[in-house]
């Protein structure tokens, strides 16, 4: 009887996290209709995949339901301005050194010595867009949760 006991009780302490779960997951039915979650170049809303949208003016209309995440999105708008202007003095200097004779090896260098600077530029200000508009997204959801 006390082996019956013993592992009636296992059963119910292994199964509680999954009862856990299955009432987080009621929850978060009702919530996820209208949560957004950022997955770049697109987000997520209702189970379906919306992209950004050109300069993210859908996603930007998804983000005017809160004031908080307003100011955010217009951080990942200036990080993603950035972005595009380190993009473009980027690509400007792969052509320029792609464009050059191919016998001057010393300039060939210089230009691609150069070209890291806007390259790594790139690099945090795209990341850096990414997250903002996660928070953005995060702020938004908090927001529209209350």
């Amino acid at each position: 009887m006390e082996k019956a006991t013993n592992s009636l009780l296992l059963t119910l302490f292994l199964s509680l996290p999954i009862f856990q779960l299955a009432n987080a997951q009621t929850e978060l039915s009702v919530y996820e209709h209208d949560a957004i979650y950022v997955k770049f170049p697109s987000y997520l809303k209702n189970g379906k995949k919306h992209l950004y949208g050109f300069g993210g003016k859908n996603l930007k209309k998804e983000m005017e339901v809160s004031p908080n995440a307003v100011i955010e999105y217009k951080k990942v708008e200036k990080n993603r301005d950035l972005f595009l202007v380190s993009l473009i003095i980027g690509s400007g200097l792969t052509i320029w050194r792609l464009s050059t004779d191919s016998d001057d090896r010393e300039k060939r260098n210089n230009i691609a010595t150069a070209n890291l600077v806007p390259t790594g530029f790139m690099l945090y200000f795209g990341i850096k867009t990414i997250n903002k508009a996660k928070k953005a997204a995060k702020i938004r959801n908090r927001d529209i949760r209350k």
